[in-house]
């Protein structure tokens, strides 16, 4: 995927899950997310959003398996458990699929609403979300947060690879200041 050679990625990611039951959940779950993700780059939309909304299916079947099982345990339900199930690469994912496809207002909303989840689950790659969603900003014409967002973003990963990975970022080095790296 680094080198775009996203058909062939795609293909890798498809034999591994074939092997689905020899591979950890958490594992084919990400490679369930990287795949969505080749197909969004090569703009395999109705394909790409088949894949999120099944994504979204067996994050919402797992959050309600732990509800069922701590509820039948006789336990008090554990939000901060229920929430840990959520997946911040799927989050990223359908960010993405909205700055792809235009819909910059729901992509504003789904990053704040799920901003803590990406920033707890991503580590640095937090990055992307802050990249995408500075898109969103200065799409709708908001260059306050746009500039605040691509800083946050350009601080934590260099442009040049946020760019690399998200095509629909050229152009936002242009009208927002990188940020100045220490020698």
């Amino acid at each position: 995927t680094r080198y775009h050679w996203f058909e062939s990625a795609r293909r890798g990611h498809d034999e591994i899950l074939e092997a689905r039951s020899a591979v950890d959940p958490s594992i084919v779950h990400t490679i369930t997310v990287a795949r969505a993700m080749t197909l969004l780059r090569e703009d395999r939309l109705v394909d790409a959003d088949s894949a999120i909304g099944e994504l979204r299916r067996d994050v919402n079947r797992a959050r309600d398996a732990a509800r069922r099982a701590q509820t039948s345990a006789g336990k008090e339900i554990d939000t901060v458990a229920i929430r840990a199930i959520d997946s911040a690469g799927l989050a990223l994912l359908e960010l993405y699929r909205d700055i792809k496809t235009g819909h910059f207002d729901e992509a504003i909303e789904l990053f704040e609403s799920r901003m803590k989840l990406m920033r707890d689950q991503l580590s640095t790659r937090v990055a992307d979300a802050w990249a995408l969603v500075a898109r969103a900003y200065d799409a709708k014409a908001r260059p306050t947060e746009a500039a605040t967002a691509f800083r946050r973003a350009t601080s934590l990963a260099p442009f040049a690879e946020l760019s690399r990975r998200y095509p629909e970022l050229v152009g936002l080095d242009r009208k927002f200041d990188l940020p100045r790296i220490p020698n």
